[in-house]
């Protein structure tokens, strides 16, 4: 008796199918975790530049926080565990990048220093499983940075 396994192709396909199904199954999972990470990071943007133009307005609304604080929170929609953070700080032209007390420095050449305002929204992100190389808590801060005067 011969037994003839190059002939009979019967079942390939379902092999086929179980063998494939849990490698498209955790790729789909992937996708799906990338693109909640995707969406939640571009509505904290959202959100850190509506607190950012909150204290943009005046140098009255820049020290704010509390009001530019509401602003990052009440523009996040339903995402939870959200923090905000709000503060002005100020520079001048001359030595950019160095802050200096804004009420009471003048700037050499330039008079009162420039006052800029920062919005952080912050949120932990939980993937939806455990992969291997791929951290399964992701820290997303956003900040944006506009000035004032």
């Amino acid at each position: 008796m011969r037994i003839r396994l190059l002939e009979n192709q019967k079942g390939n396909a379902i092999v086929e199918f179980a063998l494939a199904t849990p490698v498209m199954m955790l790729m789909a999972l992937d996708a799906a975790d990338f693109g909640r990470l995707f969406v939640e990071s571009a509505i904290l943007a959202s959100a850190s530049s509506a607190g950012a133009v909150q204290g943009y307005r005046t140098t009255k609304d820049a020290i704010d926080a509390a009001a530019m604080e509401q602003s990052i929170l009440s523009d996040i929609g339903g995402l939870d565990g959200v923090t905000a953070h709000a503060e002005t700080f100020c520079d001048c032209p001359d030595n950019p990048g160095l802050e200096v007390a804004c009420t009471t420095t003048t700037c050499p050449g330039y008079g009162f220093p420039r006052v800029y305002v920062k919005s952080t929204a912050s949120k932990d992100f939980q993937t939806l499983g455990r992969y291997i190389g791929i951290p399964s808590d992701v820290d997303i801060d956003i900040n944006s940075y506009l000035r004032v005067q």
